[in-house]
């Protein structure tokens, strides 16, 4: 046989294969599809089943990103207690930093206080100023002019629902600060898998054994909850907002554990 010949037959043999294989991943994919549709399905009957509404729209499809790290920093501390109390405070411990009857405490949990304040500020512009130097959510027009003012954190595009700071106003004058203050950088580690529906699934298990009341899930969205080790260190932990017409719930994308809000 001619070496022209033995290439065109191997050329044939395989193109053969590649369309076998890609005929199987089609046929694979289809069937995937086809068992998501119905476990969706399924799952739609179920809270039917129990009265509550649920459209196929409010399921995204979207995969959890990964649970992120992070490592609080000496220097950032130092950063966060001159932004409350100014740049002549003194280290008086590894997390307490004083100045005059000004004194900010940070701890290993990630919460800090900042009390004995009296600085003369622009609430507004205070706030922005913050979220610009560190990763929260601007106020609100609305919350602008009270006394309190709170701003969620948040990591990448994801809010970080238990993670927030509070700032305490007379006037013009901030006298108290406290909440979480996330570090701005972190480490990604494993991503979960689980979807929105294997946490509407555990959701639906959990109501009925708790027998929460609901009528209508109205929103199913990603977001981060962060958490403290035992290596002082803070993760963020990817969890599945459930918002229903009473109260949000949140799914561990981690450990499927759900979290009465």
């Amino acid at each position: 046989m001619e070496r022209h010949q033995l290439k065109r037959i191997m050329i044939i043999i395989l193109a053969t294969l590649n369309a076998f294989l890609c005929l199987y991943l089609v046929r694979q994919r289809v069937s995937e599809r086809a068992a998501a549709y119905h476990a969706e399905q399924n799952l739609l009957e179920l809270f039917a089943a129990d009265g509550i509404a649920l459209s196929p729209k409010t399921i995204p499809h979207g995969a959890p990103p990964p649970v992120i790290r992070l490592f609080p920093d000496g220097a950032e501390l130092a950063q966060a207690a001159a932004f409350f109390i100014g740049d002549g405070a003194t280290q008086t411990s590894a997390r307490r930093f004083e100045a005059g009857e000004s004194v900010v405490r940070f701890h290993s949990d990630g919460s800090f206080t900042a009390t004995g304040l009296s600085n003369h500020v622009n609430p507004d512009a205070f706030c922005r100023e913050f979220c610009r130097n560190w990763s929260y959510a601007p106020p609100d027009s609305d919350s602008i002019g009270e006394d309190d003012i709170t701003l969620t954190a948040r990591y990448g595009n994801l809010s970080v629902y238990n993670c927030g700071v509070c700032f305490l106003f007379d006037g013009d004058v901030l006298v108290e600060a406290y909440g979480t203050l996330i570090p701005r950088t972190g480490k990604p580690a494993e991503t979960p898998k689980l979807t929105a529906m294997d946490a509407l699934a555990i959701f639906q298990a959990k109501r009925r054994e708790n027998r929460v009341v609901s009528a209508e899930i109205r929103r199913v969205s990603l977001c981060y909850a962060i958490q403290s080790t035992e290596e002082e260190a803070l993760i963020l932990v990817p969890v599945w907002r459930v918002e229903t017409d009473t109260v949000p719930y949140y799914v561990n994308c981690v450990t499927g554990g759900l979290i009465f809000s």
